[in-house]
């Protein structure tokens, strides 16, 4: 039997699959960060809170008024 359970695999192929990705993308946005560039991240976090303020804001007026 090897040393190298299962679970131990599984859990490296996991991270593997999603550490990497998550890495390259992070450090595409450093490295156009650094030249002066950028990809819209800050646009796309900022139009995401607007829509989640909006939201909230509809459901507290629905719970004040009835």
């Amino acid at each position: 039997m090897s040393s190298v359970s299962v679970m131990d695999t599984l859990s490296f192929t996991v991270l593997s699959v999603i550490f990497i990705p998550f890495l390259l993308f992070f450090l595409s946005i450093v490295l156009l960060a650094y030249i002066g560039k950028t990809v819209g991240v800050q646009q796309i976090y900022v139009d995401f809170l607007v829509k989640v303020f909006e939201v909230s804001t509809i459901d507290s007026k629905k719970i004040v008024h009835g």
